[in-house]
């Protein structure tokens, strides 16, 4: 069971009752934010999993449902660790921001650097679950 926590390609053949369960899912991606492709559309739509994700892996914004991939708070998570996952934000948001920059320009009153800090934070208080 423990290596079916932690390993995509196990999750991949895991039950949909397990691939449905929240509290399966957040432990999951909490270990390695790719393991979101595995589960339900759902969960892959529910904000505590995706953040917890993007927690762990910024690109793991790619197997975010397309509701999330639509929300500035969750986007703007992503791209504060790495730019580069604005192109996993969703088509509404690439329509109103053409560009990362334009993105950015719009989100001016979040704290960018506060994200990252949470982040950093959050790894520490759960470097011991690795």
């Amino acid at each position: 069971m423990k290596s079916m926590m932690l390993s995509g390609l196990a999750l991949e053949f895991a039950s949909e009752r397990l691939k449905n369960n929240k509290e399966f899912a957040i432990f999951c991606v909490k270990k390695e934010g790719f393991n979101l492709e595995y589960f339900s559309e759902k969960l892959k739509n529910d904000k505590d999993v995706v953040t917890t994700a993007i927690k762990n892996n910024c690109y793991s914004l790619a197997y975010a449902g397309e509701s999330l991939q639509n929300n500035k708070d969750i986007v703007t998570m992503a791209i504060s660790n790495d730019n580069e996952t604005f192109k996993f934000a969703g088509d509404k948001i690439k329509e109103q921001f053409p560009t990362v920059e334009s993105f950015l320009n719009s989100e001016k009153d979040v704290d960018k650097d506060n994200l990252w800090k949470e982040k950093v934070n959050n790894d520490k208080d759960n470097q011991w679950e690795r």
